[in-house]
């Protein structure tokens, strides 16, 4: 991919793969483009070549290691001490978001939630983010955010705002939409809320064993 000579751009919003007998072909949502004959589909973010339907069931998974995502790439708040991290693309202001957050205060332990600021619900949501980033002591940051009170923090004039921006990317590249968004531990996703975080994080253990 480094020597890339022209792209183009597809009028395609989805491709599905279709088995019909026993060959494979890639098919548009909308059944306007197919791909035939021998091709190899390959996940690139996971070194993984896809040849059977079976082989797409993994697909829902973001491995943040192996892609190269560090901790100081993401614009994040940690929440817990715990050796088992999970991964939360969040907006401060979101409800469905702070619903999950309570959850998290009997697991704090055991797990350590990354707090990930994705702003999706307006310009209120990117100034609270920007000062959440910018506050330099984490743990006032951390509480502003789960008392959802930012008026104390203050955005500082030599803020680095890169990770926020880069988040921003990372969410876009990853096709997230809407928030809650979770990495589970396994890498494997899930989108939306959960009245039940601790049973979903403890059907994740068990399914990856």
């Amino acid at each position: 991919m480094k020597s890339v000579d022209a792209l183009k751009k597809l009028p395609i919003t989805g491709m599905n793969m279709v088995k019909v007998g026993d060959r494979y072909m890639l098919m548009s949502e909308n059944g306007r483009f197919a791909v035939l004959g021998a091709f190899r589909l390959v996940d690139v973010w996971n070194g993984k070549e896809i040849k059977t339907i079976a082989d797409t069931e993994d697909l829902n998974s973001i491995d943040l290691v192996k892609i190269g995502i560090k901790d100081e790439d993401l614009a994040m708040l940690a929440y817990g001490s715990g050796k088992t991290i999970v991964t939360i693309f969040i907006d401060p202001y979101c409800k469905h978001c702070h619903k999950m957050i309570e959850q998290m205060g009997t697991m704090k332990d055991q797990y350590t939630f990354r707090l990930v600021m994705a702003p999706v619900l307006g310009k209120d949501s990117v100034m609270a983010s920007r000062k959440l980033v910018c506050e330099k002591d984490k743990e006032k940051a951390l509480k502003a955010l789960l008392d959802q009170k930012f008026d104390g923090i203050i955005e500082g004039a030599n803020c680095n705002l890169g990770p926020l921006q880069k988040t921003l990317l990372m969410a876009k590249f990853f096709g997230i939409t809407g928030v809650p968004f979770t990495i589970l531990p396994s890498t494997k996703t899930f989108a939306g809320e959960t009245s039940d975080l601790k049973g979903l994080l403890e059907n994740d253990a068990k399914n990856s064993r």
